[in-house]
C-alpha cells in the first residue's frame, strides 16, 4: 500500500482510472502475508472493479518454475546455419544417456530437451517476442 500512497497521493491519482473488473484471480504471495495490508487493500480497490472473491493468497516458491517441465532425456543436432536463421532441420537425435552421443561441430548445434510440462494443468506455450502470437512447433524465436 505504501506504494501506492505517497506523500502527495500521485500514485494514487495515476490509478483513478485503473479497472479491474477483467481479473479472474489475484494471487499474493508475500510473506508473511499481513491481514490488516490485505483488507486495506481490498478497500481500496473494491471501486476498481476488485471482486474479493478473486483474491488469492499464495505461496511464491519462485523455484517452482524450474520444474513447470521435466524428464529431458533426449537431445536433438540441428543445422546450425538454418537454426540462425530460425530454422531447424534435425540431423540426428539420441537418448541423453544412451550409447549413441552428439558431438557438435561449426556445422551442427545440439540442442537438449527440456522434458515435457510436468503438469497436467499447465499449459506452456512459446511465443513470438514481437507479434506476441503463439508460435507454430519446430520454429524458432
Amino acid at each position: 500500500m505504501r506504494k501506492f500512497k505517497d506523500s502527495k497521493g500521485e500514485a494514487l491519482k495515476k490509478l483513478q482510472d485503473v479497472d479491474l473488473s477483467s481479473l479472474k484471480i489475484c494471487p499474493n504471495a508475500a510473506e508473511p502475508i499481513d491481514f490488516v495490508t490485505l483488507k486495506k487493500y481490498i478497500a481500496e480497490f473494491k471501486d476498481k472493479g476488485l471482486k474479493t472473491d478473486i483474491i488469492c493468497p499464495c505461496y511464491g516458491l519462485a523455484e517452482h518454475t524450474l520444474v513447470a517441465t521435466l524428464g529431458g532425456l533426449n537431445a536433438i543436432a540441428v543445422d546450425k546455419r538454418a537454426f540462425e536463421v530460425k530454422e531447424v532441420i534435425i540431423r540426428d537425435k539420441i537418448e541423453l544417456f544412451g550409447e549413441k552421443t552428439l558431438v557438435e561441430t561449426e556445422d551442427i548445434q545440439v540442442l537438449v530437451s527440456c522434458g515435457k510440462v510436468g503438469v497436467q494443468k499447465i499449459k506452456i506455450m512459446i511465443v513470438d517476442p514481437e507479434t506476441r502470437l503463439p508460435m507454430a512447433a519446430g520454429t524458432v524465436c
